[in-house]
């Protein structure tokens, strides 16, 4: 909930959001469901993290989902999906 909170204080759009389903306080699924009340987060594209990819089906995920990607994290492949998602030459990141 203080990232929702935070994003709409700064009055700032983020370029990408990275979700972790696991969270504490509120769940990366909850956090998903909240993205349609914050206006500013509807076209913002989110890569979710899950050590469990049945966790999400896609009827829980907004149009704004690019990517699942599993864990443990390859770190090459997140940065190839920032770049792809940020629309970033691998030079520039």
């Amino acid at each position: 909930m203080r990232a929702l909170q935070s994003v709409e204080a700064a009055g700032t759009t983020p370029a990408l959001i990275l979700l972790d389903l696991t969270m504490p306080v509120m769940d990366g699924v909850a956090f998903l469901a909240h993205i349609p009340d914050h206006a500013q987060l509807a076209s913002v594209p989110v890569i979710v993290m899950s050590g469990d990819s049945r966790v999400l089906s896609r009827a829980e995920q907004p149009d704004n989902v690019r990517e699942v990607l599993p864990k443990p994290i390859d770190v090459s492949r997140m940065m190839e999906l920032v770049r792809k998602h940020m629309g970033h030459s691998p030079r520039r990141l």
